[in-house]
């Protein structure tokens, strides 16, 4: 009986030796874990100041400009009804346009955000688009009709899309061009390398110098732009009516009719979404003669039919088809697959 006590009191000597030795794994385990997050943690702060500095740098190098457009009409910017900054910024700079292009013998009508809203464009249907060469079936196009309806139109409450819904703009004058800028700002990519935040800080470098380019180009006739920062399943509209630096001036209809100076790297930078963020801009411009729009966009895939006296998109590769643009042809002209930026623009189908 000693004998059994004793090897029953071995065995759990033993035992308790086993666990003390699993335990003391599991802690050293423990202890190097939290070592190499805390590492980890360590360097993803020390990569994130350094690029926080090499960004501070890269500000330094982008163009400085100073420019203000005069408002020609006197209005406020309007605080926004449910989700409606879109409405916001497309009126305004409508607005504006109108203001510094006058229709002789015409009043010059202001537009308010309920204009836009209320508005709901027609809808080509898909026969219509297949002859313009539009390839998709008809799931695609009924998906597409739904996105639109669930933001254009009385009662409305989605935020919408001031390209999507143009025939706004020209409806009201045939004398004008709808344009749109979008940049695919870089995103997160998974098991990222030093090579990819390189490229990513590169390409961030071009978009944002093109960026206040294109807006000072605008900013230069007078006229504002609508800017979105449609990025995951979020998006909010603002209107730049100026430049100080590199920082845009802006108007932001959850403010109203106080301005903000937002930098550029706001709009232009890694964003933390999957693959790529869009940022749009959107402006308004005076429409050339036919003989202009044909030399400057005849090759984009511009075409014009004589008897019939309206323009169409020559081929599908260049048109942009939409369901709610029916009064004018939607156009890429110019696709930077560098810098990740592509420019449309709306022509009226009328000459």
């Amino acid at each position: 009986a000693k004998k059994e006590e004793e090897e029953k009191a071995k065995k759990a000597e033993e035992e308790r030796a086993k666990r003390a030795e699993q335990d003391r794994k599991k802690e050293q385990e423990r202890k190097l874990k939290e070592e190499r997050e805390i590492k980890e943690i360590e360097e993803q702060f020390a990569r994130m100041e350094r690029e926080a500095s090499q960004d501070e740098e890269d500000l330094k190098r982008l163009p400085k400009y100073e420019i203000e457009p005069r408002r020609v009409e006197n209005i406020r910017y309007e605080l926004q009804d449910t989700s409606n900054c879109w409405c916001c910024s497309g009126t305004f700079i409508f607005n504006q346009f109108n203001g510094l292009n006058k229709i002789q013998g015409k009043k010059t009508t202001i537009y308010n955000q309920y204009d836009m809203r209320e508005y709901e464009p027609k809808l080509k249907t898909l026969d219509e688009l297949k002859k313009e060469g539009y390839d998709e079936d008809e799931e695609a196009y009924n998906r597409s009709v739904r996105e639109l309806q669930l933001f254009a139109g009385r009662g409305k409450t989605r935020s919408g899309n001031i390209y999507e819904t143009a025939d706004f703009f020209l409806e009201k004058r045939k004398d004008i061009m709808v344009h749109q800028i979008v940049f695919q700002a870089p995103g997160t990519k998974p098991n990222e390398t030093d090579k990819d935040r390189t490229d990513d800080r590169e390409l961030i470098n071009k978009q944002r110098e093109a960026f206040l380019n294109e807006v000072k180009a605008v900013l230069d006739t007078g006229n504002y732009v609508a800017v979105n920062t449609a990025y995951g399943d979020s998006g909010h509209y603002r209107t730049i009516i100026g430049i100080n630096g590199n920082r845009l001036k802006c108007l932001n209809s959850s403010n109203g009719d106080e301005p903000e100076y937002v930098p550029i790297n706001f709009f232009i930078k890694k964003y933390s979404v999957p693959g790529y963020a869009s940022i749009e801009l959107n402006w308004i411009s005076k429409k050339p003669d036919r003989e202009q729009l044909l030399k400057d966009y005849g090759k984009k895939g511009l075409s014009y039919d004589k008897k019939k006296k309206t323009f169409s998109a020559k081929t599908t590769s260049e048109g942009l088809m939409n369901v709610g643009q029916t009064l004018g042809v939607s156009l890429k002209v110019s696709d930077n697959k560098e810098a990740r930026m592509a420019h449309s623009v709306y022509i009226p189908k009328k000459a």
